[in-house]
């Protein structure tokens, strides 16, 4: 594998969401929507908030190569900056996610394909060049959620069928700000667990959200506490009906905000729960 380039380009793209008529729908006017055109092929999965603007993260097709690419946008929706990441690899990744450390550096995550075989892959950079990058070897390993840590490095968490206790369990990595692997923990029984959401709670400690699925196919949302070194420290499993997750995690105020979604009877409804100190619903 030759060295990573990192390129910039001032194109302007096709967002292609699969929730577009759904956007469009909720528009009153169409001088609302903002839609940029490209030859080539974008599919755009996470958004971060700048100190100016913010950015959008995916990755972009041409030909027979797919790179990822980050757009930084500013508040009137105008593309400032895009920076392509590019490799001899099909570096893709459904999602691709992205977060920003303390030091102002990217992080970016996704996987690399190396013929029949997929590779979770974790990139950090900045405006003109990349300064780390991890290939880990894996059984589908699908990156999650980014949490930038107090320490400069960043927290990874998703779902992997590698070493699993059953079809799927949960994972969660800490990178240092070089990008060394400083823990990495696999989290299962004989239910299939995910992990979707990444925060750091009130005291320090890393959250990890998501879900829990039994054999006879019930759902219930997970809420997962993991020390400094990765240990499992509190495994909190809500009452859910159908399919219940928890995909994102944020805090304010002394209290615990997730949000996901429960898809009971072919009808799929959004979920916002607050939680105390103690993680209790409040």
């Amino acid at each position: 594998m030759t060295v990573m380039q990192l390129t910039k380009s001032f194109s302007i793209l096709l967002i292609a969401l699969s929730f577009s008529q759904n956007l469009l729908a909720q528009c009153l006017d169409y001088s609302q929507m903002v839609v940029y055109t490209s030859a080539s092929s974008h599919s755009m999965y996470s958004t971060l908030r700048e100190e100016q603007g913010f950015s959008v993260s995916g990755n972009v097709e041409e030909g027979d190569e797919t790179d990822y690419v980050v757009y930084q946008f500013s508040d009137e929706l105008s593309i400032v900056n895009s920076i392509k990441i590019s490799s001899d690899l099909s570096d893709e990744g459904d999602p691709v996610i992205h977060e920003r450390l303390s030091n102002g550096n990217y992080v970016l995550a996704g996987y690399s394909r190396i013929n029949n075989a997929r590779f979770l892959k974790i990139v950090c950079f900045n405006e003109s060049e990349v300064l780390w990058q991890k290939e880990l070897e894996g059984n589908l390993e699908i990156a999650r959620a980014l949490q930038a840590l107090d320490t400069g490095g960043v927290l990874l968490v998703g779902s992997s069928n590698t070493d699993t206790n059953g079809a799927s369990d949960a994972f969660a990595i800490e990178f240092d700000q070089d990008g060394n692997v400083l823990w990495k923990r696999g989290f299962g029984s004989s239910d299939n667990e995910h992990f979707y959401a990444a925060e750091i709670s009130f005291d320090g400690l890393c959250l990890a959200g998501g879900n829990n699925k039994t054999y006879t196919g019930t759902h219930r949302p997970v809420l997962a506490t993991l020390d400094g070194m990765g240990n499992l420290v509190d495994y909190n499993l809500y009452t859910g009906s159908g399919l219940s997750i928890f995909s994102t995690i944020t805090k304010h105020d002394d209290t615990y905000f997730v949000g996901g979604y429960v898809s009971q009877g072919g009808s799929i409804r959004g979920i916002i729960v607050s939680l105390d100190l103690n993680f209790d619903v409040l």
